[in-house]
């Protein structure tokens, strides 16, 4: 059985070795595996002496997933003798996955001494989070509401095609391709809304309402292609899973035996959604994981700030409302690079 004698890692700022009884220098060998990853340019590969076929293992980049909503701002408890609590600010929705890139093997007919040019995709960057919402500080003897939080952005860059290339008469000539995961640059994560404040000496405020997660959209970004040895061929994307909602803010708390009424507790977050997987390949000697050419995952929705306390008496005001410690919701993860493997014998 012909085994795969030397292996080489190429990365933006070098070259790795690979550890344990596979790995040696990066010299070219007749008998080998070549792995190249993290490029944002090409990469020159010369085709070992003795080598006439290369196998091609290419995945394109991942997309990025959706930032997560901004939660609610607390609402602030109006001032008068034995006010109601105001509301807690909702919880923001949870952003969506990103998609993967695609995949495709190609078998080369090459020359010892060809030049070949790697290029493996950079994974697309994720969607900035929404702002955390403004509590209600009020300085007069009313209620108010807090301010909603912000929309969680999607992603608006694709990932990054992986390629291999031979110099032609032309100009370069494309010998295989993964076309990276397509971003979606129009479903947003849900914002939390405000914690309510507005002066009610019967019932305590309301709490502001979740917001959705990020869903999941084809309009097409399942639809890849890629390309081998000239001909095209469509690849099915995995999409991700979408952000889960977060939860709504509690509602302000009733006076009860001269004791001052709590403000409701804000909502939750919710659970960014799992980037779509790329490819995983198992073949002889080598496995490669599911991480290359996967989706970022989705931002986590921001949580919703803590409603204002009422007053214990008519001389005091009601309490402003709270900031949420983790208001902001978080950036969506950027997708996973591409990789680009060829495997050959002598």
């Amino acid at each position: 059985m012909q085994r795969f004698r030397r292996v080489a890692v190429l990365s933006a700022v070098g070259v790795a070795l690979v550890a344990g009884p596979l790995a040696a220098g990066p010299a070219a060998s007749a008998s080998g595996s070549y792995r190249f990853f993290n490029q944002t340019r090409e990469v020159p590969f010369k085709v070992p002496k003795g080598v006439r076929q290369i196998t091609a293992y290419v995945w394109g980049a991942g997309a990025g997933g959706t930032g997560g909503g901004g939660g609610g701002g607390g609402g602030r408890a109006a001032s008068g003798p034995w006010s109601k609590a105001a509301g807690g600010g909702g919880g923001a929705g949870g952003g969506a996955g990103g998609s993967s890139g695609a995949f495709v093997t190609c078998v080369l007919a090459v020359s010892p001494g060809q030049e070949l040019f790697i290029k493996a995709g950079k994974g697309g960057p994720g969607g900035e989070g929404g702002k955390g919402g403004v509590p209600a500080g009020r300085e007069d003897n009313r209620g108010d509401n807090g301010a909603n939080g912000g929309y969680g952005l999607p992603a608006q860059a694709d990932g990054g095609a992986s390629t291999i290339g031979r110099a032609g008469k032309q100009g370069r000539v494309e010998l295989v391709s993964a076309q990276g995961g397509r971003a979606d640059k129009n479903v947003q994560a849900g914002y939390g809304q405000g914690g309510f404040g507005v002066s009610d000496r019967i019932y305590p405020q309301a709490g502001g309402q979740f917001g959705d997660g990020g869903g999941i959209v084809d309009n097409g970004r399942r639809n890849l292609t890629t390309k081998c040895n000239g001909a095209s061929r469509n690849y099915a994307a995995d999409l991700g899973k979408p952000g889960s909602q977060g939860t709504g803010g509690a509602n302000g708390g009733t006076s009860t035996n001269n004791k001052k009424a709590k403000g409701g507790k804000g909502g939750t977050g919710g659970t960014g959604g799992m980037g779509g997987l790329g490819r995983d390949l198992t073949s002889g000697l080598f496995r490669i994981p599911v991480s290359f050419g996967g989706g970022g995952r989705g931002g986590f929705g921001g949580d919703g700030g803590k409603g204002g306390d009422g007053n214990e008496d008519e001389n005091h005001n009601g309490k402003m409302g709270n900031y949420a410690k983790r208001g902001k919701g978080l950036n969506g993860d950027p997708g996973h690079n591409g990789v680009v493997l060829l495997t050959f014998t002598g």
